[in-house]
């Protein structure tokens, strides 16, 4: 069922992308990284890959690992932050719907779901589209905040109440969550 509470709860919840654990996550039967670009990647308001961004690249593809953007913006958004950098991407995703998520696992169509791991920063779109998938996913803190459209403001609302529900289910997975996103408002 798409509401189902367990499936707004991470698997784990991180502050960045950079304290991922990619080896861990190779030992542990990892293969893909689908991984959000707005607020997870960069925040909305740059444009271009940087540097910091190409070698966390390079060292994920070191431990064996795949990457696939995935994303609800659109396909110049990626093209340009990407820079003819080689990774593949889906672009207007539709998260938290299917459609974008089995685009994704179509471009490595050799690859199970317990082999692949959604990274990114929303608990409606990142969360329940993984989780509805049956990806695990890892929650990291929206890097910028203020620099996100209306319309990531929008489900920052729906977001809020499944914290709240959260709260209502456990108390300790809610901790958790709000140590590293912090309090939502």
């Amino acid at each position: 069922m798409f509401f189902k509470i367990v499936n707004f709860i991470p698997n784990d919840c991180l502050e960045n992308i950079f304290q991922i654990d990619y080896n861990n996550l190779y030992k542990n039967g990892k293969r893909v990284i689908f991984i959000d670009l707005d607020n997870t990647l960069i925040p909305y308001d740059q444009i271009y890959i940087n540097d910091k961004i190409e070698v966390l690249f390079e060292e994920i593809r070191s431990y064996g690992l795949e990457i696939v953007i995935i994303s609800n913006n659109k396909k110049s958004r990626i093209e340009a932050f990407l820079n003819g950098y080689n990774i593949p991407f889906v672009y207007k995703a539709t998260k938290p719907l299917n459609r974008g998520f089995k685009k994704a696992l179509n471009i490595y169509s050799d690859i199970t779901r317990k082999e692949v791991i959604v990274i990114g920063d929303q608990i409606i779109t990142d969360v329940l589209g993984a989780k509805r998938m049956g990806i695990d996913v890892i929650l990291v803190k929206p890097i910028k905040k203020n620099t996100e459209k209306w319309y990531t403001k929008v489900l920052r609302y729906f977001e809020k109440k499944a914290l709240n529900k959260i709260k209502k289910y456990d108390i300790t997975i809610y901790s958790n969550i709000i140590s590293v996103i912090g309090e939502h408002n």
